[in-house]
């Protein structure tokens, strides 16, 4: 068939002008080579002796690439300036564009500086020329890179001054890094902006905003979003949205909802939608489902999932079935052990003393051409430090120091707190200041192992000044600043309000330095600071000062977390402010705070101090019916516990909370031996044995308190049989026996003519490993072994 005349005009060859660099104008056709090095050389000449640039070098446009524009960037006879010049003048011609010319330009403004930007700029709005919207993106890209994230929030800011309007690649760079750093409320009115200016977002905005927020744990409001992308129909999700998405309902433990998501995907998971699964069912205690999938190979995941199956068996407890994995790793040669493997392997075995083992893992990934990172010898430091090796510790951060290719700020804080940990403070202390007189940046971290190390030793003048360096440099308060002479503090509403009113008037640069100076600069004291503080204050009994930096940590707009009022609650308690403890209790729940499970635990063993257990129970079953999320099953179940503890069904009321809790998957022995122990000490031991095996029954920890406690009262009791199976269950789990409750027990067994049940208590807690001669008081080796004593005294005499 023949092809139309106008058609066949689009298929012929074209043919190539090209302007000699040495006459005005000839033509030659299409198999003459172009130069580059010639071009370059003259786009080099005309940066150097023309100002404005841009007429001369619009006859040169024909004979330019990509790959000429990046080398003219790059060069270093190019003035710098200029260069940057040139590289918007060639970003306006989309054929000339690259990314190697985007990241020439990007090591130009890291070494030359940010001035020669703003220069180009500024001559360019002032002889009226377009600049293209990719002169801001690299500005922008290379203040992040130099770590400048105002300036480059500040710059998008600029853009309007100089007519510009910011692409969608703008938009998704600035996105990225106010979620990073946590900004929501500006990000998303940055985001609404963009929708506002009619800049269409793609997937990679969703996938910036989905991501972020997840990570933040804004879980619903990922889910909004990613329901809004849906809604505007401009394209499908596909796997990386979905794996996004997937990862945030695992993160906040909603795997059903995750589940769910999987099976509807329209589009096929891939091993890293995969592997997010399985992570997520790890992590919300649903080991053997991940087992399941596993080994059923309907899941694709590799060693990167068979990682995850390995590290969450060590850390349950079932180190046979992590071995057996670990070995078909290695043998059965079906998957190629990366990086992460090996470290997982080498966390582990260095947690089991395995230290021989885990440093033989770490040659064996070198010699496999598997380079360690920083990550892998912390792992590795960590273990050591955790086994009180300090010395092997010490010469492998010694190690990693030197090694220009490791990061110090990881490394340096947990050597660190190893030190404190194992009790040299003072050790710790000392390599502190060598670090900061040697100029290396200090974290916030390092700061806050050395206050606690410092609090266990009691030294709470020590830590108060410690705290107090880190104060230094903290801006004073900007509540007040904020609300413009308003006595009322900012709530979240008005601050998200008062961003969203800076962007619309196009100053986002001063709504990121407001939200920056909120967050303050440098090393400051964040909640675990105080929480630390607070902790060492309450165990000295210094309840005033505990309180003093409560109000502090509020006054200077952090959010006390569950550890800070727990700490406080009991800390109160113990020093009988019960009132106080209980008012502040209820002033969390005034505020509006959900209080977590160790709020309540603190309450809960406060109340039951005081014999009050019904009303601890009372308070445990507020806070179940309070969760959100809850299934129908799962309220109907609340439901009958609170009508069995109405009717005072004790028994039927834990064994259905316990039911409960095996089906969520979230077993814990923590309320019922805080109720086991409420029990036993308002004279209802027989209910708090009830606890104790209906625990034990499910293979749930009792906690060694709750024994000794249970042991002590039964035995007061007279209930000998009961104390019996508790004391032998504490010897079959190791928990240590302490010499008054054993020899307390084998004393009353003997004296009630059980002689026999008396030596099986003895025999179990010398096969148990306890030196017997030292265990045994005098008087209870005088009832066990009486007359082979006074026979020997006998013979001496």
């Amino acid at each position: 068939m023949a092809v139309p005349a106008r058609l066949r005009k689009l298929t012929l060859p074209k043919t190539l002008i090209f302007r000699s660099l040495t006459s005005s104008a000839a033509a030659i056709d299409d198999q003459t080579p172009i130069d580059e090095s010639a071009v370059a050389d003259k786009v080099l000449s005309v940066l150097s002796t023309s100002s404005p640039i841009e007429p001369p070098l619009k006859p040169l446009a024909p004979l330019l690439s990509p790959r000429i524009v990046a080398s003219v960037v790059s060069a270093s006879s190019a003035s710098p300036s200029a260069a940057f010049r040139f590289f918007i003048w060639a970003s306006r011609r989309r054929h000339l564009r690259s990314w190697d010319s985007h990241n020439a330009v990007l090591s130009l403004l890291r070494r030359d500086g940010f001035s020669i930007a703003w220069t180009a700029l500024d001559e360019l709005r002032r002889d009226g020329i377009p600049i293209a919207a990719e002169a801001f993106d690299a500005l922008i890209q290379a203040y992040i890179q130099s770590g400048s994230v105002s300036d480059a929030v500040e710059s998008f800011s600029r853009m309007s001054e100089y007519g510009v309007r910011p692409r969608t690649f703008t938009y998704n760079v600035v996105l990225h890094v106010l979620l990073k750093q946590g900004m929501v409320p500006l990000a998303m009115a940055v985001y609404r902006q963009m929708l506002e200016t009619d800049c269409r977002p793609n997937r990679s905005t969703y996938n910036v905003l989905i991501d972020g927020l997840c990570k933040l744990g804004r879980t619903d409001d990922a889910l909004s979003m990613f329901d809004e992308m849906c809604g505007h129909g401009w394209f499908d999700p596909d796997t990386v949205i979905y794996t996004i998405v997937l990862s945030g309902l695992c993160r906040a433990r909603r795997i059903d909802d995750a589940r769910a998501l999987l099976a509807t995907m329209r589009c096929e998971p891939d091993v890293v939608t995969h592997n997010a699964f399985l992570n997520g069912l790890c992590r919300a205690g649903r080991l053997d489902e991940a087992m399941e999938l596993v080994r059923s190979e309907r899941f694709e995941f590799g060693i990167r999932g068979l990682s995850t199956i390995i590290d969450w068996c060590f850390r349950k407890g079932r180190f046979n079935e992590a071995m057996a994995m670990y070995k078909e790793v290695l043998e059965e040669g079906k998957f190629v052990p990366d990086r992460h493997f090996y470290t997982i392997m080498i966390k582990w075995f260095s947690k089991a003393g395995r230290i021989e083992e885990a440093f033989g893992l770490l040659n064996s990934m070198v010699r496999k051409g598997v380079v360690p990172d920083t990550h892998c010898y912390n792992t590795l430091i960590e273990g050591l430090c955790q086994l009180g090796l300090l010395d092997k510790a010490r010469s492998l951060w010694l190690e990693v120091s030197r090694d220009e290719r490791f990061s110090e700020s990881k490394t340096n804080p947990i050597f660190i707190c190893g030190l404190c940990k194992n009790g040299l403070v003072g050790d710790a202390q000392e390599i502190f200041d060598e670090l900061e007189r040697a100029g290396c940046a200090q974290t916030v971290e390092t700061f806050n192992a050395i206050i606690h190390g410092l609090c266990k030793e009691g030294n709470l003048r020590e830590a108060g000044l410690l705290f107090y360096k880190m104060e230094m440099g903290r801006s004073p308060s900007l509540f007040l600043r904020l609300s413009q002479g308003s006595d009322q503090v900012l709530d979240g509403k008005s601050l998200s309000d008062r961003i969203w009113n800076l962007c619309r008037s196009g100053n986002v640069g001063k709504a990121y330095k407001l939200l920056e100076e909120l967050a303050n600069s440098g090393v400051v004291p964040d909640v675990t600071t105080y929480n630390i503080l607070i902790n060492g204050l309450c165990k000295a009994g210094r309840m005033d000062g505990a309180l003093k930096f409560f109000k502090e940590l509020q006054i200077k707009g952090y959010s006390p977390n569950t550890v800070t009022y727990s700490t406080l609650i009991d800390g109160l308690d113990r020093v009988d402010r019960f009132e106080d403890a209980k008012a502040l209790f209820d002033q969390m729940l005034g505020y509006g705070t959900a209080p977590g499970v160790s709020v309540y635990n603190a309450m809960m063993k406060a109340l039951c101090r005081r014999q009050k257990v019904t009303q601890a129970i009372r308070i445990w079953l507020d806070f179940l019916s309070q969760r959100d999320g809850g299934s129908d099953w799962e309220t109907e179940a609340i439901r009958t516990a609170r009508r069995d503890f109405e009717n005072g069904s004790v028994e039927e009321l834990v064994r259905g909370l316990l039911d409960l809790d095996c089906r969520r998957n979230e077993v814990r022995s923590l309320p019922y031996a805080i109720w086991l122990i409420g029990y036993c000490q308002g004279g209802r031991v027989k209910d708090g044995l009830m606890i104790f095996h209906a625990l034990t029954e499910r293979s749930i920890d009792v906690t060694p308190a709750g024994c000794v406690i249970l042991i002590r009262h039964l035995c007061k009791e007279g209930m000998l049989s009961s104390a019996l199976d508790v004391i032998f269950y504490m010897i079959k789990e190791g928990i240590l026996l302490k010499r008054a409750l054993g020899n307390d027990l084998i004393e009353r067994l003997w004296l009630r003519n059980r002689r026999k049940e008396a030596w099986e208590v003895v025999h179990r807690i010398s096969d148990a490993g306890y030196d017997m001669d030292s265990y045994l008081f005098m008087r209870t080796k005088y009832k066990l072994y009486g007359d082979e004593i006074e026979s020997s005294k006998d013979v001496q005499s």
